[in-house]
């Protein structure tokens, strides 16, 4: 993932906004495993890269980008 496996790190990756929102334990397993939990945000969050502002939606064990239309739908049925 690129990120410090340390609690401490993991969050310092993240915009100060949303670290209420997570929670990171560290276990030593023979090497360093790190476990995040995400709690859900009130509102919508969106994630900007080199190629502009994105909004992802969570399918099972992993996160998707939507385009626009599939965006106002998640985002109407989950924080309306």
């Amino acid at each position: 993932m690129g990120l410090d496996a340390s609690p401490g790190g993991v969050r310092e990756e993240m915009c100060s906004h949303f670290i209420n929102y997570i929670r990171v334990i560290q276990y030593r397993l023979g090497r360093t495993v790190c476990v995040v939990w995400v709690d859900d945000s009130p509102d919508p969050v969106y994630f900007e890269d080199d190629d502009g502002e994105k909004f992802y939606a969570r399918s099972g064990s992993s996160s998707e980008p939507l385009g626009i239309q599939d965006a106002n739908q998640y985002i109407l049925q989950n924080w309306s």
